[in-house]
């Protein structure tokens, strides 16, 4: 039996985060980080219908899960990174997980504050999947598709469009898509062709760089809890629960 707890303050008063364990507890495993999207909080991972599935599907696989608040719409900025690396030892601490790697399971927005852990931190992660994936940040800032997204990219990076993003804003853009194409870690990215949000041809782009998969679930389906739900039970629980095993 997993235990669920939607609590704040174990990193600071103010960040709240979900933390599900599952019985027996992290037996040395990894913790799974779940990154968010924009919008979304910690509460989402109880309430909503796709972010809860996620969080029930790496419990059958024997996962801690833990999904934090990270500053909120934070873009991939460094200071989200950082504060997630901060769960890292507490989780270790509290449940038995692995006190150096994590595996990380961003979706949409989340995928950025992913690859900027992933290239601050390269060695301390396990694996990266990723679903309906934030990839190109200039692409999804110079259209503003919901009407939001550049102001608070702006925001966060400290610029005013159409003024360029500063150095690793965007993981398809130099330095980082460098930094990150030398790393060696197992990545998987789900996404549909009819996602307007996060166009599809970027998703692979960054799949490629990584030397990871990128894997079609849906012809149509846009930016939505629906495509969230079109991934592959069995094929997300397996990828997780491969690259999280102990060594022998």
């Amino acid at each position: 039996m997993s235990t669920w707890q939607l609590g704040a303050g174990s990193i600071t008063a103010t960040e709240r985060e979900l933390i599900a364990v599952p019985n027996g507890g992290g037996r040395g495993r990894p913790a799974v980080l779940m990154p968010h999207g924009a919008g979304a909080t910690s509460r989402d991972y109880v309430y909503d219908v796709a972010a809860r599935r996620q969080v029930e599907l790496l419990l059958q696989a024997g996962l801690v899960v833990c999904a934090p608040d990270l500053l909120g719409d934070n873009w991939g900025v460094e200071a989200a990174a950082q504060l997630l690396d901060q769960y890292r030892p507490l989780l270790a601490q509290r449940h038995g997980t692995d006190a150096e790697r994590i595996a990380l399971a961003p979706t949409s927005m989340g995928d950025l504050t992913a690859m900027t852990y992933l290239r601050l931190f390269p060695q301390r992660v396990a694996c990266i999947g990723g679903v309906m994936p934030a990839a190109d940040t200039d692409d999804i800032r110079d259209r503003n598709t919901f009407g939001v997204e550049r102001a608070q990219i702006d925001a966060r990076w400290g610029v005013t469009h159409p003024a360029p993003l500063p150095a690793y804003a965007n993981p398809l853009r130099e330095p980082a898509l460098s930094a990150l194409a030398a790393t060696d870690v197992p990545v998987r990215l789900w996404y549909s062709e009819g996602d307007r949000v996060t166009r599809p041809q970027f998703v692979r782009q960054l799949a490629t760089a990584l030397g990871g998969t990128a894997v079609k679930v849906s012809e149509l389906l846009d930016h939505s809890t629906a495509l969230a739900l079109a991934v592959p039970a069995q094929e997300y629980v397996r990828f997780f629960d491969a690259h999280t095993r102990r060594a022998p």
